[in-house]
């Protein structure tokens, strides 16, 4: 990512006035936008009414644009068991597409795993397991 602090710092510098960056707001990252935000007053409230969960986002969900695989039972036994994979038990996806990584859900849309192929073995790499 553009390192947008450095960059302001770095321009006053080339205008040999220096600069500084004033204020900063992201309004949108990983498909996630400010209109998706809840203030820590509106959690606050959400918990004393008991409505907590509403806000929760499934970790499946939050890894929005990974490329996804759901597991049949065979796969999912070997990921929670920590089998090495390959691509007979999960196909690489197109090179480019998440950076290599692929979330690994179940039937029910529970991340499993995410995992990272390596074309040079022709495995993939376990980044995280979720049980």
């Amino acid at each position: 990512g553009t390192y947008v602090r450095t960059l302001c710092a770095d321009l006053g510098k080339a205008f040999g006035c220096g600069g500084h960056l004033k204020e900063l707001r992201r309004l949108k990252s990983s498909g996630f936008t400010v209109e998706d935000a809840v203030t820590l007053e509106g959690l606050e409230k959400a918990k004393d009414e008991g409505d907590l969960q509403r806000h929760v986002v499934p970790l499946a969900q939050s890894l929005q644009g990974m490329v996804e695989w759901m597991a049949d039972t065979f796969l999912k036994e070997k990921i929670l068991n920590g089998v090495p994979l390959n691509a007979q038990d999960v196909p690489p996806a197109s090179p480019d597409a998440s950076g290599g990584l692929i979330k690994i859900i179940d039937d029910q849309r529970k991340l499993l795993a995410v995992l990272e192929y390596k074309k040079e073995r022709q495995q993939y790499d376990y980044c995280c397991v979720f049980n």
